[in-house]
């Protein structure tokens, strides 16, 4: 469980970079920021034949991931629990890739196309795909 004050201040920091980047107030030159999108994609790591292994992410990561966001992206390793279709809870290991992008379709098509290729390659019934507006800044230690 993150340490809530700890993100608390994190979150807040964020919020008022991206306060002073709209606002145009001295110190928002610093910081480049731009209003993007922030997709994550929610990756269980059970598959019919077992758990995805470290070697299979790793070459799913390489050839459907960083081909598509070559700039950068985020992997989380997560714990995910859902309910099957019986209603049966379901416990299992879970990757979060996040992606920090512009609203370009072009880029939701990839975000897309990575967790198509993920159902396909490990038999999944479903990929979860969230997708958020975020203010995106840099802090290059100005």
């Amino acid at each position: 469980m993150p340490n809530l004050p700890l993100a608390a201040a994190a979150s807040g920091t964020a919020l008022v970079l991206a306060a002073l980047a709209l606002a145009g107030a001295p110190g928002a030159t610093d910081h480049a920021c731009s209003q993007g999108i922030v997709s994550r994609l929610y990756l269980g790591q059970s598959t019919p034949a077992g758990a995805v292994t470290e070697a299979e992410w790793r070459d799913f990561v390489a050839q459907a991931v960083t081909p598509r966001f070559p700039d950068g992206f985020t992997e989380v390793r997560a714990h995910g629990r859902w309910r099957d279709e019986r209603g049966q809870p379901v416990e299992e290991a879970t990757r979060i890739v996040e992606i920090a992008h512009d609203d370009a379709q072009r880029l939701h098509e990839r975000v897309r196309a990575i967790a198509v290729d993920y159902r396909r390659r490990f038999a999944q019934q479903s990929v979860l795909v969230t997708q958020s507006r975020a203010v995106q800044c840099f802090d290059n230690g100005v």
